[in-house]
């Protein structure tokens, strides 16, 4: 997100986008982020894959709370909060 903030980057994608057929993207907000930073973009060709994440895969696997504080040895009575993803600043954590 926000990427293209200098000038060599501004001028590589001008003439690197003119070539590509296709953008593929892994969310909504990064196609929008790469068609306000590339005008000269079409926004037909730049596509959102959305979360790629297979949450399926990991749908089912019941384990309680209990068992997952004691399998991360946590204290029992212990609140805990979680989140998935790169730690950087366009991920908001």
């Amino acid at each position: 997100m926000n990427r293209t903030r200098n000038w060599w980057r501004k001028l590589t994608n001008f003439f690197m986008m003119r070539r590509v057929d296709k953008v593929l993207t892994v969310g909504e907000a990064v196609r929008k982020d790469v068609l306000a930073s590339n005008p000269s973009v079409p926004a037909s060709r730049v596509y959102s894959l959305g979360n790629s994440i297979d949450a399926d895969r990991f749908m089912g696997k019941a384990i309680t709370k209990k068992a997952a504080k004691k399998l991360l040895g946590l204290p029992e009575n212990s609140i805990v909060f979680g989140t998935v993803g790169r730690l950087r600043p366009c991920k908001g954590q």
